[in-house]
């Protein structure tokens, strides 16, 4: 995921840059130049690009991080098919109702964040990222560590 984000964001850059360089031929006579000029993008036009490859790039960020917290999802209800099968009354059950709270908690706030993510104005997309990773690593953890205990 890191990658695939990484290479999304280069790509961003890169075509910023490109989008972003104009060729001037100062040999050029002057009526030459003007009729260029007004054929190359504006600035505006820059911007729009500029804007629309932030917004496909959070967009398809948005869609890893929501398919991951899918997969958790999936990891969720085994767990709760694991308290269920647990036998009503024990410490196993009890310990697993607990960890499936927490865990709950844990979703709602990773939730919330791509909600926030959503929300936010493609230009600052960015800065919510690594406290989306952050959480949906710490979420993915978890649910490994009570998979890991509650296993049948």
């Amino acid at each position: 995921m890191k990658y695939s984000v990484g290479v999304n964001v280069l790509i961003g850059i890169a075509w910023m840059m490109v989008a972003g360089c104009g060729t001037s031929e100062s040999n050029a006579p002057q009526d030459t130049q003007f009729a260029e000029e007004t054929h190359q993008p504006g600035a505006k036009e820059v911007v729009e690009t500029s804007r629309a490859s932030l917004e496909e790039n959070r967009n398809e960020y948005v869609k890893v991080v929501e398919g991951q917290l899918n997969q958790l999802n999936d990891d969720h209800e085994k767990l709760v098919d694991r308290a269920h099968q647990a036998r009503s009354g024990t410490q196993v059950q009890a310990d697993l109702g607990k960890s499936l709270k927490n865990l709950t908690d844990q979703g709602k706030k990773v939730q919330k964040q791509i909600d926030e993510l959503k929300a936010t104005k493609v230009e600052d997309w960015n800065a919510l990222q690594s406290g989306m990773n952050q959480a949906l690593e710490e979420l993915t953890q978890s649910y490994d560590q009570a998979l890991a205990k509650y296993a049948s």
